[in-house]
């Protein structure tokens, strides 16, 4: 018996060479779609599908965070409802407050800018990020670390 057997061979749907294209396609995007979000579902410990929105409201009730915001690599922006108040554009402010962390050599996450309005920390280090304020309590153990891979896996998620 050979251990490494030829593939079969694909049978094209009805339509021809191109709707066999179209049904692969399609049939990977909704396992993509399925797909997208395991970590973060792992991480709270649910089965729902897991949106932008369900994201930012898992962050804010985490121990020691006021508010949060996500901004994920395509430009979406979603706030909780304690919210991370930034003057301005909440995308450019992440973006300078990162120039600012890679102008000073830290290209590690979190970032934190302290002002007099508060703390606001920032995760991630690709195009996504996670901003959130610091409530009145310090963060629990783990909730940074937390934070930190629930950033990484922002853009898994259905846009």
């Amino acid at each position: 018996m050979d251990p490494f057997p030829a593939p079969a061979e694909e049978i094209p749907a009805a339509g021809g060479a191109d709707a066999a294209e179209t049904g692969a396609t399609a049939v990977a995007a909704e396992a993509a779609r399925r797909m997208g979000g395991g970590v973060l579902r792992a991480l709270f410990l649910s089965a729902d599908e897991v949106t932008v929105e369900s994201v930012v409201k898992h962050c804010a009730e985490l121990p020691g965070i006021g508010g949060c915001l996500a901004i994920s690599s395509a430009g979406q922006i979603k706030a909780s409802a304690g919210g991370v108040v930034v003057a301005g554009d909440p995308a450019s402010f992440c973006a300078s407050a990162r120039t600012m962390a890679d102008s000073l050599g830290d290209r590690s996450s979190p970032f934190t800018v302290r002002a007099g309005a508060g703390h606001v920390s920032l995760f991630g280090v690709g195009e996504s990020r996670l901003a959130v304020s610091h409530g009145d309590d310090a963060f629990a153990p783990g909730v940074s670390e937390r934070l930190d891979l629930i950033a990484g896996e922002l853009d898994s998620l259905p846009n």
